[in-house]
């Protein structure tokens, strides 16, 4: 939470006086299909909250979620293409695209 305020601050405080955080996923989403386009490329972001249950996030979900997105960003950055990142028998793996869609 709160991470990469210098690029999405909102300069805004909630009604406890906490400061409201701006979106980090929508501003790495634009930079990353901002550099993608010239490549033919595209990437999309789904908000986790979304996806997991449309209820807040649990403690739980806070980890479960933040495992996947760093391995999925160490995944991205060995160079793996046609990759998904998900669990398999609670170990968390990267499967081909192909077989997460058969």
């Amino acid at each position: 939470e709160g991470a990469g305020q210098e690029f999405v601050a909102t300069g805004k405080k909630d009604a406890t006086g906490h400061t409201v955080y701006g979106d980090i996923g929508t501003f790495l989403k634009d930079e990353v299909n901002r550099y993608l386009k010239a490549k033919g490329g595209r990437s999309f972001y789904i908000d986790p909250s979304y996806i997991i249950r449309s209820v807040p996030i649990s403690p739980n979900d806070h980890i479960y979620c933040s495992r996947l997105a760093r391995d999925a960003v160490h995944t991205a950055m060995r160079g793996y293409t046609g990759v998904c990142v998900g669990p398999i028998h609670n170990i968390i793996v990267a499967m081909p695209s192909k077989l997460i869609a058969q």
